[in-house]
């Protein structure tokens, strides 16, 4: 904060915090008259067009069904080959 004569006097930050809210404050209806129609509304418009534009540009992929092989049946029922699996280890010597 200037004091007159070129010095500046350090000041807290919620002071700064105030008079920048107020400076913007007294300024905000002549920067929104300026820029009513020719900024903000413009971009806007644009930035729509752009949104839709692109959304039409979109395609998603339709996933497609598997094609099913057929599955082959069991060579042997579970309980067979653990019948078969005992046998042929009580039948191999130990190591």
């Amino acid at each position: 904060m200037s004091i007159g004569g070129g010095c500046w006097l350090e000041i807290d930050d919620s002071k700064a915090l105030a008079k920048t809210s107020q400076a913007l404050r007294e300024g905000a209806p002549s920067i929104r008259a300026h820029h009513k129609d020719t900024v903000h509304h413009s971009h806007f418009r644009q930035a729509i067009t752009n949104r839709v534009e692109q959304h039409q540009q979109l395609t998603v992929p339709v996933p497609q069904p598997v094609p099913s092989a057929p599955v082959a049946p069991p060579l042997m029922s579970n309980a067979k080959f653990q019948e078969k699996f005992q046998e042929v280890n009580s039948s191999s010597p130990a190591v």
